[in-house]
């Protein structure tokens, strides 16, 4: 009796599902899976090698995710949202220098993100945005304004009408470009922000120091204009000189870089301690030869002579 259930299909089957279990246990106990719990599953995953992996995102998308990624991280420094009110004119100027100070830190989020950025050597990022500063800010400002007489920073909304000289004379400035910019073409994001990224790697406002990562800037520079390249020629509607257009708005931003660096001297000779990285990126100045910047503006005159009476009385 005992031998024919033994030997008995049902039997067999019983010991052949024990043997398996058994191969089953032995590997997770001492083979490859050794200190994994359970038993293996029945059927083994196909791996799909032959699946082709997901195309990389372009390189103008990658930079624009880097320019809203970095406006939108919080730091630990954050002031309060607010408008420079013309009852509340005490104190202002160190605000708004306060607010430009953070302005600096949100342009090296954005530049550290930039794909390949990491080629080029942390004092040399720092520099290019000491050297570039004033004309990134107005490129950032120009870019967002909305046909108001404000402008709006990452953390202020700054009411021009509102602001003492000589910041004022700055900042009216940088409103009187915004009209012009937004006209030149119709804005897109990623236009924008490779133009961002190249007004940053823009090195002519160095006065020829050479750089220790000069190479990989080169090279950073001519990746994003051929990309940019790419992109224009596909832009709907087609725009025949859009990559020029935009090109050029490098040097003519790069005037505020003289404009504001003269707007903090001025800043300090009335006795204002300048924010930290303000006070860096106004001893980085170079002494730029010939007339002011100022005057290459053709509404300048309307507001010179409240700047110079300012500065007599400073003198």
């Amino acid at each position: 009796m005992k031998s024919s259930t033994l030997s008995s299909p049902s039997a067999t089957k019983y010991y052949n599902h024990l043997d398996i279990w058994h191969k089953r246990t032995y590997i997770v106990r001492y083979g490859s899976l050794s200190g994994r719990r359970g038993r293996l599953p029945s059927k083994t995953k196909v791996q799909h090698s032959d699946d082709p992996p997901s195309p990389p995102l372009p390189l103008l998308t990658l930079i624009n995710k880097a320019y809203v990624e970095s406006k939108t991280i919080v730091t630990p420094t954050l002031y309060v949202r607010c408008f420079f009110l013309r009852d509340r004119i005490n104190g202002s100027t160190e605000q708004l220098l306060s607010a430009m100070d953070e302005e600096f830190r949100f342009l090296l989020l954005f530049v550290e993100k930039i794909p390949n950025s990491t080629e080029i050597s942390q004092n040399d990022i720092t520099k290019l945005i000491e050297r570039n500063f004033f004309a990134l800010l107005a490129l950032k400002l120009c870019y967002g304004w909305t046909e108001s007489n404000s402008l709006h920073m990452e953390q202020i909304e700054v009411d021009i009408a509102a602001v003492p000289q000589p910041l004022k004379l700055l900042f009216s400035l940088m409103q009187e470009e915004a009209k012009r910019f937004q006209q030149v073409i119709q804005w897109d994001s990623p236009s924008f922000s490779a133009l961002l990224a190249l007004q940053f790697l823009n090195t002519k406002e160095c006065g020829g120091e050479l750089l220790s990562s000069d190479a990989a800037v080169d090279r950073l520079r001519g990746t994003i204009t051929s990309a940019l390249k790419d992109h224009c020629c596909n832009s709907s509607p087609p725009h025949t000189k859009k990559l020029q257009t935009i090109i050029a708005q490098i040097e003519m931003f790069a005037r505020f870089q003289r404009i504001g660096q003269e707007t903090l001297s001025l800043v300090v000779s009335s006795g204002v301690q300048l924010p930290p990285l303000m006070s860096s990126a106004a001893q980085s100045a170079q002494r730029f030869p010939g007339p002011s910047k100022f005057l290459e503006f053709p509404f300048f005159p309307l507001i010179f002579s409240t700047v110079s009476s300012y500065a007599d009385k400073i003198q």
